[in-house]
C-alpha cells in the first residue's frame, strides 16, 4: 500500500461524477487518493471521455540520451471488466522542435479536466503537460499506413465536435455510424442523402426510441439502412458501446472514433468527449467492415450484424432511475471529517439533493469500509447524518442509497460520490487495515496476494517439522521453514520486485490488537505465532539481501 501511494503524485483518474464503482473496499482503498471527479454544473452535462496516456522513463535515465515513451490511447471503453463491443486506438506521442496543432488540444484539454476538480495538479504531471504542447500522433503499433491523425477534445461551452460533421461529408460515398444511444437530431446531420449508401448500427432500444417519435418511422426507413448485433450468434458480449463514424470515399476511408455517441450532447458542445480522427486507404473500409455486414451463407459465414426493418412502438417512458441517479450525483454535499481518538473518526454530513419530480422517501448513507447503511434524517430541504466509522473502515468514497416515489410505487438506487479527506487520514486507515488484516485473516492470505501467481492458501494441519503450512495450488504443503526459498524466488532486483518487498516489509510491521469479543482465540492466537516466526525469517531476509539505492529519476 505503501507504493500504491506514491502514485498520488503521479496518477489522476479523473471520472464522471457518481461514476465510481468498485465490489471490494480493499480494492478502492488505495485510489482514495488517485480519483477525483468532474462535477459538471449543468445537470444535462457529462464528464464523458475515454482517454489514458502514460510516460514510461527510458532504461538510460542518468545520461537521458533516448526520449521518453509517452502513449496514447482513444477509447470507447470505460475503465471497466464489462463486455460490451467496444474500440481503441492506440499512438504513440512524438515530440517535435516546434508548437503543433494536435499538442496545443490534448494540453488544452488534459489541463481543463485537471483544473475542474479545484486542486493543485502534482509536480510530475505538470512537466509532463508542460511537454504535450510540442507533441505529434502516429500509430503505437504495425497499424496500416494512417494519414492526417487528429485529436478533437471537446470541453463544454468551447468548440463543439459538430464541426467534423459537416468537414467530413463532401465525397463520401458511404457511411456506416456505429453508436449505442442516438438522437433523431444529430441522425439527421450524419445523413448522406440522395443515393449515397448511409448505414446505422444501434441498439433495438434506441431504434424502438426514434420510431417512437413523429414520422420517426418514416425518417430512419428514408436515411438508413438500420442494423443490431446478431446476439444470438454470439452471448459472449453484453452490449453495443463502440462510437464510429467510417466515412468511404473514391480513395481512403475517413474514422472518427471516440467517447462521441451519435447525440446532441456529444457533439453540440454540452459534454467533455475525446474523439480520433485519421485517414487510411480505402482497402480499410472493406476488410475491417464489410464482414459485419455481409451474410455470405456460400462461405458458411454469418453477418454480426443483422439489418432491422424500422417498425413503430409506443413511447419510451424516461427511465426514473437515471433521473434520480443524476439528482443524487449532483447533490450538494457538505462533509465534515473530525477524528476524536486513534481508533475512530467521526462524519457529519449535509447532502441538499434540490428539485425533483420524483419523491424522495429514504436516503441513507455509508462509507465503503462499512458493511451496512446508516439512515439520514430529512430537514428542511437537505437530508443529514452523524455517524463515527473506525480508521480501518474509513473511505473517501461514500455510497448514497436513495428510495423514491414513482407512479408504480416505491424503486431505489445507489449512487457513489467521493469527498474531499486529508491525505493524512487515509494514511493512518492504510496503517489500520493492515494490522485488522493481519489479525483476523492470518499473513499466510496477505503474502498470497502479494506473491501473485502462486495461489497459495493456508492449511492449519500440523504434521512433521512445518508446524503450519501453505498449500501451493492444491499440492504440497510449503513449510514456514520454506519460506525464504518461497519469498526470494519472487523478488529480484527489479521495479516491481521491489515495489512488492516494500508492501510485505509494511505488512512486517503490523501489530496484533486486542482480540474483539466474540472471535476465536486459539485462531488468533495461531496466527499470532505464526506472524512472529515470519517476521523473525523476513527480518534476516532484509538483512542479507538489502534493497539497492535507486536512481532518484526512478519510478
Amino acid at each position: 500500500m505503501r507504493d500504491i501511494e506514491t502514485l498520488s503524485s503521479r496518477v489522476r483518474v479523473l471520472l464522471n461524477v457518481g461514476g465510481f464503482r468498485a465490489s471490494s473496499f480493499r480494492m478502492a482503498a488505495p485510489l482514495d487518493a488517485i480519483v477525483r471527479e468532474i462535477v459538471p454544473p449543468d445537470r444535462q452535462c457529462s464528464f464523458h471521455p475515454k482517454l489514458l496516456i502514460f510516460e514510461y522513463d527510458t532504461d538510460d535515465r542518468q545520461q537521458r540520451t533516448v526520449a521518453s515513451d509517452i502513449r496514447m490511447f482513444v477509447c470507447t471503453r470505460n475503465v471497466t471488466t464489462d463486455d460490451s463491443v467496444d474500440a481503441i486506438v492506440s499512438l504513440r506521442l512524438i515530440e517535435r522542435n516546434e508548437v503543433t496543432e494536435n499538442g496545443k488540444r490534448l494540453r488544452g484539454f488534459l489541463q481543463a479536466a485537471l483544473d475542474e476538480v479545484g486542486e493543485d495538479v502534482p509536480a510530475e504531471l505538470s512537466r509532463l503537460l508542460k511537454r504535450l504542447d510540442h507533441v505529434d500522433l502516429e500509430p503505437l503499433h504495425g497499424a496500416p499506413s494512417l494519414q492526417g491523425i487528429e485529436f478533437h477534445g471537446q470541453i463544454p461551452g468551447k468548440e463543439a465536435l459538430s464541426s467534423l460533421i459537416s468537414r467530413s461529408a463532401d465525397g463520401v460515398e458511404e457511411r456506416i455510424v456505429v453508436s449505442p444511444f442516438i438522437d433523431k437530431t444529430t441522425l439527421r446531420e450524419f445523413a448522406l442523402g440522395g443515393q449515397r449508401r448511409t448505414c446505422l448500427l444501434s441498439e433495438p432500444r434506441e431504434i424502438a426510441r426514434i420510431c417512437a417519435l413523429d414520422a420517426g418511422d418514416a425518417f430512419l426507413r428514408e436515411n438508413f439502412e438500420c442494423y443490431e448485433l446478431r446476439r444470438d450468434l454470439d452471448q459472449s458480449f453484453h452490449s453495443l458501446h463502440a462510437k464510429l463514424v467510417l466515412d468511404r470515399t473514391a480513395s481512403a476511408t475517413v474514422v472518427t472514433v471516440g467517447s462521441a455517441n451519435a447525440t446532441l450532447r456529444a457533439w453540440r458542445g454540452k459534454n467533455w468527449e475525446a474523439v480520433i480522427r485519421f485517414q487510411a486507404r480505402q482497402g480499410y473500409y472493406n476488410q475491417v467492415f464489410d464482414d459485419l455486414f455481409v451474410d455470405d451463407r456460400a462461405k458458411n459465414g454469418v453477418a454480426l450484424c443483422v439489418r432491422i426493418v424500422p417498425v413503430p412502438e409506443g413511447p419510451a417512458p424516461e427511465s426514473a432511475k437515471e433521473a434520480v441517479a443524476n439528482l443524487i450525483a449532483r447533490a450538494a454535499l457538505d462533509c465534515t471529517i473530525s477524528c476524536h481518538d486513534a481508533a475512530s473518526v467521526t462524519v457529519d454530513l449535509s447532502m441538499i439533493p434540490g428539485d425533483s419530480e420524483f419523491e424522495l422517501k429514504r436516503v441513507s448513507f455509508r462509507l465503503f469500509g462499512e458493511m451496512v447503511d446508516h439512515q439520514a434524517c430529512p430537514e428542511m430541504d437537505a437530508w443529514r447524518l452523524s455517524w463515527s466509522v473506525p480508521v480501518a473502515r474509513f473511505s473517501a468514497f461514500l455510497s448514497i442509497a436513495a428510495t423514491f416515489m414513482t407512479g408504480s410505487g416505491e424503486d431505489e438506487i445507489r449512487v457513489n460520490r467521493r469527498l474531499d479527506v486529508d491525505p493524512a487520514l487515509l494514511a493512518r486507515r492504510n496503517h489500520g487495515l493492515l494490522s485488522e488484516l493481519v489479525q483476523g485473516r492470518g499473513v499466510h492470505e496477505i503474502l498470497a496476494a502479494i506473491l501473485e501467481g502462486t495461489d497459495l492458501g493456508f492449511s492449519p494441519d500440523f504434521g512433521g517439522d512445518a508446524g503450519s503450512s501453505w498449500t501451493v495450488k492444491g499440492g504440497a504443503g510449503v513449510s514456514v521453514a520454506s519460506l525464504e526459498a518461497l519469498v526470494f524466488l519472487c523478488l529480484n532486483d527489479d521495479p516491481e520486485s521491489l515495489a512488492k518487498r516494500s508492501m510485505i516489509s509494511d505488512v512486517m510491521k503490523a501489530e496484533f490488537a486486542e482480540s474483539p469479543p466474540g472471535t476465536d482465540a486459539e485462531k488468533i492466537d495461531r496466527h499470532r505465532r505464526l506472524f512472529e516466526a515470519v517476521k523473525k525469517i523476513w527480518a534476516e531476509l532484509d538483512r542479507q539481501f538489502p534493497v539497492k539505492a535507486r536512481d532518484p529519476w526512478g519510478a
